[in-house]
């Protein structure tokens, strides 16, 4: 088969298959227009298929440790990634000098552990209560700050610019990129806080 007969299947082959995907589309719309209000009316009340959000709200709810103890992991992952993010600012901003790079380069890691357990705690509360959330202009506004506060962290992940030696100075951005740190995660924590306070949510 030639090279042009080939570049013709493949041409027809993708127009078929956008014509399929409209044809498809067009069909799903109109299936979800169609309402039946005979058949309907002579159905009880339907009850959704459990999920496993639902399954893990349920369990979240009903079992009073569950709450206790996500709060108590996202306090603990809290303090462990401020606290290492806070000793890298530090010494990025020259408190600490006399500390050599390759202490705080092994902290990373657990900064990233501390993190990872907030993520999951927090998509837990959300998940359990999310009524509690998304009417509070706190919780949108922590959002905003964690990830400007992730990316900023980030950064001392891919660059070493920070990693002066003992005893030298680093770089004035490595310095703006540590104090707007510092700013931002005092942000997450403050809006965090407010979570109660802001909005009758809780």
């Amino acid at each position: 088969m030639s090279r042009k007969t080939n570049e013709g299947l493949v041409a027809a082959a993708t127009v078929l298959s956008v014509i399929a995907l409209a044809i498809m589309g067009r069909a799903a719309t109109l299936g979800g227009e169609i309402r039946h209000p005979e058949v309907r009316a002579e159905q009880g009340p339907v009850s959704p298929e459990p999920t496993l959000a639902r399954s893990i709200a349920q369990y979240v709810n009903d079992e009073a440790w569950t709450w206790i103890a996500s709060e108590t992991l996202h306090f603990i992952g809290l303090s462990l990634l401020v606290g290492i993010v806070l000793l890298i600012d530090l010494r990025a901003l020259g408190v600490l000098r006399s500390v050599p790079f390759a202490a705080l380069e092994r902290l990373l890691p657990w900064a990233a552990i501390g993190f990872a357990v907030n993520i999951v705690t927090g998509m837990l509360f959300f998940v359990a209560r999310p009524e509690f959330y998304t009417g509070n202009s706190a919780f949108y506004w922590k959002l905003i700050f964690v990830l400007l506060a992730s990316a900023n962290t980030l950064y001392f992940f891919f660059d070493e610019g920070w990693a002066a030696s003992p005893g030298r100075d680093v770089r004035l951005f490595t310095k703006v990129v540590a104090a707007s740190a510092l700013v931002l995660w005092v942000g997450v924590m403050y809006w965090g806080s407010m979570l109660p306070f802001i909005g009758n949510s809780f």
